[in-house]
């Protein structure tokens, strides 16, 4: 909502640039926005990866009418359903509603900063994930699944908000 409060003011500086993202402007901002939205509703309808999908001519209108929709495709998927996605496995729906509040949380601080606008608290727990799942998809972008070898990485745990795998001997031992 602080995002589409933001975009449906009158006087929105669209050509701002935003200095958190070199080279975009605030409407670029929402158009990087948009296209997670519309890149992320393919995969939870699918539960298939998914190209992105190009920016939208007014991305600012198209964000504030993309957020419904957003809410609705995350609301309507079980959170521990199969479904792609590029974090570390198990790969399940519940990655995309981490992932959604990481994305609004830190472009909402960049568009703040941007305009002008007074600072906003980010809640530390949710800071502190935002970074342990961007590290561990690094790791699984990167095709670190294994370890050691002879285990394999059955699943992540976050206790004391440390990444730590949970490993398990393939099968074929």
């Amino acid at each position: 909502q602080a995002m589409q409060s933001i975009a449906l003011a009158e006087d929105l500086a669209r050509d701002k640039s935003v200095p958190s993202c070199p080279g975009w402007t605030v409407a670029d901002l929402f158009g990087h926005v948009v296209s997670n939205h519309r890149w992320v509703r393919t995969i939870l309808r699918t539960r298939e990866r998914a190209d992105a999908p190009p920016p939208t001519p007014d991305p600012v209108a198209d964000f504030v009418d993309s957020v419904a929709d957003q809410l609705i495709a995350v609301r309507n998927i079980a959170p521990d359903e199969p479904c792609w996605n590029f974090g570390p496995p198990p790969r399940v729906a519940g990655f995309w509603t981490r992932r959604q509040a990481h994305e609004h949380v830190i472009h909402h601080w960049d568009l703040a900063n941007a305009l002008g606008l007074p600072d906003i608290e980010i809640d530390a727990e949710l800071a502190a994930d935002a970074a342990a799942l961007d590290q561990l998809a690094l790791w699984a972008l990167r095709g670190l699944t294994a370890l050691e070898p002879g285990f394999d990485v059955e699943a992540w745990s976050y206790p004391d908000g440390v990444p730590e795998a949970i490993r398990r001997r393939p099968s074929r031992w």
